[in-house]
Parts: C-alpha cells; sequence; structure tokens
C-alpha cells in the first residue's frame, strides 16, 4: 500500500476546498486577493504533478462535477488543468502570475481575454525573457500581455459567459 504524507494529500484537499466554494462577492481587496492567490497556488500544483507524470484525468477527478450552479472558482480549476495539460511548454511562474492576473480582472470587472490563446505569444515571450524567475520584471511583462488584449470589456465577458 501507498503511504499517504501531506504531499499526496495537498491536492485533494486543495481542490475539494474549491467545489466547496461558493458564487459569494468579493468585500474587500483582501477577499479579492486571496481568493486570487489561492487559483496561484492551484496553478502551481497543477503545473508540479503535470511536470512528475500524473495524469491530466488524476487532477480532474478531484474536482466536483459542473453543472450550471458551479462556482466561478470550480469553473476556473477545471480551466487551470486543461491549460496546464495543453500547454506543457509553460512554466510554473509564468502560467501561475497568468492566472493570478486573470483572476484579479475577472473579480475586479476588468477586462479580460475569454480563453488563453490570445495572450500565448506574449506569456511564450515572458517565459523567454525571465524564464522560471519570479520577480517584478517577470509580473510586470505577464501584466503587459493583458494590455495588450483589452479588446473585451468586462460586461462582454460576462454576456459570453456559458455560451459555446
Amino acid at each position: 500500500m501507498m503511504k499517504m504524507n501531506r504531499r499526496n494529500l495537498a491536492l485533494p484537499l486543495l481542490l475539494l476546498f474549491v467545489s466547496a466554494c461558493a458564487n459569494d462577492p468579493y468585500d474587500s481587496a483582501e477577499e479579492i486577493n486571496e481568493a486570487c492567490s489561492f487559483e496561484m497556488q492551484a496553478a502551481l500544483t497543477a503545473i508540479k504533478l503535470r511536470d512528475k507524470q500524473k495524469p491530466k484525468s488524476l487532477l480532474l477527478t478531484k474536482l466536483s462535477p459542473l453543472d450550471k450552479d458551479s462556482s466561478r472558482l470550480l469553473v476556473n480549476m477545471y480551466q487551470v488543468v486543461d491549460e496546464v495539460y495543453a500547454y506543457t511548454w509553460l512554466n510554473e511562474t509564468v502560467y501561475s502570475t497568468y492566472r493570478f492576473e486573470l483572476c484579479q480582472r475577472q473579480l475586479l470587472y476588468k477586462p479580460y481575454p475569454l480563453s488563453i490563446e490570445p495572450v500565448l505569444p506574449g506569456l511564450k515571450h515572458c517565459q523567454q525573457q525571465y524564464g522560471t524567475t519570479s520577480s517584478e520584471q517577470s509580473t510586470r511583462c505577464v501584466t503587459n500581455t493583458f494590455n495588450k488584449h483589452q479588446n473585451q470589456t468586462p460586461r462582454d465577458n460576462q454576456g459570453s459567459k456559458g455560451e459555446t
């Protein structure tokens, strides 16, 4: 039998927490930062598991099924898993910064791209320029990538939610 340790339990506990989250509005900048830090940590965890050759299906089984009442956070966790396994070249520094910035923009009703595709070239540039080192410059690079793709308004993003 495999001995369970804290590392083995981290992802399931993290992902189970996601399913318990409601669609409650965030009342303060501190709550928004906390929520986005959680998503950033989930992105880091997903990349670490991907890099340890854990199958995507393992991560997906830890998430509650999606339905029409799923929380924003649960929807985003599915998106994280899909993106991490689709874009295996993305490193944890750039991708986790991307997820944090995306979360901030969603919760603050700022423009954001509906998918990762429009910002992939910019993320690749940031990764090539700054590598795996997390720094103010790499964070600024990711933020600037978002700023170049402000062709959608928060209202556009809310209106397209749920469409295929």
